[in-house]
């Protein structure tokens, strides 16, 4: 009794599985990379940059700042997102140092920074992406920093900026790691031998027992009606 509704299950996944490859339906699936670095296309994973204090930026021609630039290889696509993190590279130092990501090509207020000293003028002129900072300005107790970038624009070349803001002997060094994310369309089911041999054999193990489920089904009527017929006999 029960194996023409097994069949008939079977039936109906195997004409949904066969539709999806006919239609070759996609779905939107997540896809992440790590940002690269503008010299030599590195992924920024686990970076340790060493950031000077503040007691030891007088004499730096970034005025205190110090840092790289990087590239993110896949802006624009679809459900684009960057984001980030900055912590420590060692968990016994307690650093202190500021984080900020701006426009690192011409008239993305680089050259603006370069030339006013990286005043908070120059600052507030130019196209910041994100900002960070350690111990986290939003918890002072939180030796890391989560951060996003925000209104990317395509920029072939961002800048990372780092600045102590603390007296120290030594420099700080912060471990760094920048990711992108982004949906692809990917197929649902992919229109190959595998996966058809799998549907195709799904309708026949279907079928075949939808029609033994029938068959039992009218052999057990037609016996009843017969034991029936035969006990109305006198």
């Amino acid at each position: 009794m029960y194996l023409k509704w097994v069949g008939i299950a079977l039936l109906i996944v195997s004409m949904i599985l066969g539709l999806l490859i006919a239609t070759n339906t996609q779905i939107a699936q997540k896809a992440e990379f790590y940002a690269q670095t503008a010299s030599d296309n590195s992924s920024i994973v686990d970076r340790v940059v060493p950031v000077p204090p503040y007691n030891r930026t007088e004499g730096l021609d970034t005025w205190g700042w110090v840092g790289f630039n990087m590239t993110l290889p896949n802006q624009g696509k679809m459900g684009y997102e960057a984001y980030g993190v900055i912590l420590p590279n060692n968990e016994t130092e307690n650093p202190e140092v500021l984080m900020r990501i701006v426009n690192a090509t011409d008239g993305g207020g680089f050259d603006l920074l370069i030339f006013d000293h990286f005043s908070e003028q120059a600052w507030n002129a130019s196209r910041v992406y994100a900002v960070a900072s350690i111990p986290s300005l939003a918890n002072p107790n939180q030796l890391y920093d989560k951060f996003s970038l925000f209104g990317v624009d395509n920029a072939s070349k961002y800048c990372v900026f780092f600045r102590g803001i603390a007296n120290s002997s030594d420099d700080f060094h912060i471990l760094m790691t920048i990711k992108e994310s982004w949906f692809e369309w990917h197929t649902l089911i992919p229109a190959t031998l595998p996966y058809i041999a799998i549907v195709g054999a799904t309708g026949i193990v279907g079928l075949s027992l939808t029609v033994i489920g029938f068959t039992q089904t009218h052999r057990k009527r037609s016996r009843r009606r017969s034991a029936a017929a035969t006990a109305r006999k006198p």
